[in-house]
Formats: structure tokens, sequence, C-alpha cells
């Protein structure tokens, strides 16, 4: 995306299971961006799974992801391996929620 604003408009037109987020985008940063969508009425912390690969690698930009409600960091170039591993990351922990929205199926006997 162009924007951190394009990205809110895709997500509020279209689902996302995972979002490579840049951290430097203008109009809206990536983290203000993050903030903003897990915000959203029946927001998961969970999903959509953001990734941030950014050049920025000091501690402080990490927590600063982390803060912003992104859920996984890669420092930039990223690597195909490192980026496997994230969505590996992602993939486990996304096959276990709860959708954003429902409820846990539960039954009784």
């Amino acid at each position: 995306m162009a924007h951190g604003l394009a990205v809110l408009a895709a997500i509020e037109a279209e689902s996302y299971d995972v979002i490579l987020m840049d951290l430097e985008m203008p109009e809206l940063d990536g983290c203000e961006a993050t903030r903003r969508l897990r915000a959203y009425p029946g927001a998961s912390p969970d999903r959509p799974w953001i990734i941030a690969p950014t050049a920025s690698a000091m501690p402080y930009d990490r927590e600063r992801t982390t803060a912003a409600g992104m859920n996984d960091f890669l420092t930039k170039p990223v690597r195909s391996d490192t980026l496997a591993q994230a969505l590996v990351r992602a993939y486990g922990t996304l096959a276990t929620a709860t959708p954003a929205g429902t409820e846990a199926a539960t039954s009784s006997v």
C-alpha cells in the first residue's frame, strides 16, 4: 500500500489473515495504522496477524511495534527463511484462534 490510510481502507473492504506493515509510510505510519486497526469494534489482537518488516532494528523499535499491537518484527533485509518462520508463527496462532466477531463453539452434555 502507498500509505497507512490505504491500508485501513483495504482492511475495511476485505479480511486479511496476515499483513506485512511497513513502519515508515506517508500520511499514517505503520504503528498508528495498527493502533487504529486494533481499535475497530470487534477487533482481535491476533487477526489480522501483523508483521513489521523494518530497517529500524533498535530494541526501542521492537517495543514500539509491540505497543502498537503488531504481532511480529523482522529486520530488513528480510531473508526468506526468516519470513517463513514468521508466517509459521502466524499460522500457529491463527489456526487455533477464534475469528474476530465470532464466539467459540461450546457444547454441553
